[in-house]
């Protein structure tokens, strides 16, 4: 028996085999940190669509509550009764609805503008549930737009840098 070129094709084997192995283990490594990086920009892409469009729905309602704000104070009222005046509420809850999942679970370590966010849907929706406006309730919502807006402009500013980082690390 000629072990020789038993040794040498097994050996050839192995070593053929093993190469093989580390490139295909190398290729995958490279498709999977790729496809990590596509999930995180997908997920960063989404966060900041969903953080936008709540910014303008914010601003939005601000200068809807201040009309409402001017209307009372114009008529030296106390209140505000939509049904009584027969008034249409021109506030906007649609994009907070829509995207309200997605802002509840970022990570607002950096700038927590989500208590104040929610505080500021939770009102706004009592206010259209009711059609009955306080000029006190206005003029607090009005203070707790301001400031959620803020907060959440501050935090759009650090997401869009985030989203460009991670757009250049693809």
């Amino acid at each position: 028996m000629n072990y020789t070129a038993l040794f040498s094709g097994l050996t050839g084997t192995l070593l053929g085999g093993t190469i093989t192995w580390l490139n295909t283990k190398y290729s995958l490594n490279i498709q999977f940190r790729e496809q990590e990086k596509r999930t995180e920009l997908k997920e960063v892409k989404q966060e900041y669509i969903a953080l936008n469009a709540v910014d303008k729905e914010l601003a939005y309602n601000l200068i809807q509550l201040r009309l409402i704000e001017e209307i009372i104070n114009n008529q030296s009222l106390n209140h505000m009764d939509l049904t009584e005046a027969n008034q249409k509420l021109h506030l906007k809850i649609d994009k907070w609805d829509k995207h309200s999942d997605i802002i509840e679970v970022i990570d607002t370590t950096t700038t927590n503008f989500l208590p104040t966010l929610q505080s500021f849907y939770i009102n706004i929706r009592l206010g259209i549930i009711n059609e009955h406006f306080q000029l006190k309730t206005v003029k607090e919502l009005i203070e707790l737009g301001l400031t959620a807006k803020v907060l959440l402009e501050d935090y759009l500013d650090i997401h869009r840098r985030k989203f460009a980082q991670t757009k250049n690390d693809k």
